[in-house]
């Protein structure tokens, strides 16, 4: 079966045979899910490379085209030396993983797909997640009537804690002030 490409990509068509996973990549992923999404919603986000055909972003989607048989993928060719070639790298990798879902909008959007004639296959997602979603869904602690205001001072011992925290309250309907 041939992947379906974006049209809008088309152009930046590449052949795999001259491209090649960057030597110190360090990330691991979800192979059969990315396989999974591009059957099902079609190949949609160009990979990027240096001068040297080395992957500094899209690895999984090369890994999954060849699995798929494909012999072509798009790809955005960038100007980037050794330095420039690694931080691109790890930032594709990094930012990703800095970012939070809101568990509520997830759990509507999944909801929402569930009733759809596939389902949730093509997401990553599946019935058990959308299960334990529900079952997380809490509403916001009430504290006294509407006019009450109660004020908490917190402190964690390491920015990625007080982001998640923050996120976390946030998500529960809390005012929260990093101040």
């Amino acid at each position: 079966m041939a992947v379906r490409i974006e049209p809008a990509l088309r152009h930046l068509l590449v052949p795999l045979a001259d491209i090649h996973q960057h030597p110190d990549n360090p990330n691991n992923g979800d192979l059969d899910g990315l396989i999974e999404s591009i059957t099902v919603n079609g190949f949609y986000q160009p990979i990027i490379i240096n001068e040297q055909g080395e992957i500094l972003a899209g690895n999984h989607r090369y890994q999954a085209m060849h699995a798929l048989g494909e012999t072509h993928i798009p790809a955005i060719r960038v100007d980037a030396d050794r330095e420039k070639s690694i931080r691109l790298m790890l930032v594709d990798n990094k930012i990703t993983r800095n970012g939070w879902d809101d568990g509520a909008v997830i759990e509507r959007l999944l909801a929402d797909l569930a009733e759809s004639d596939i389902g949730l296959i093509g997401t990553g997602w599946n019935e058990d997640d959308l299960a334990q979603l529900v079952a997380s869904s809490q509403e916001p602690l009430q504290f006294g009537g509407l006019d009450s205001k109660v004020v908490m001072n917190v402190t964690c011992d390491n920015a990625d804690a007080a982001r998640d925290l923050a996120a976390e309250l946030i998500e529960r309907g809390y005012e929260v002030d990093l101040g």
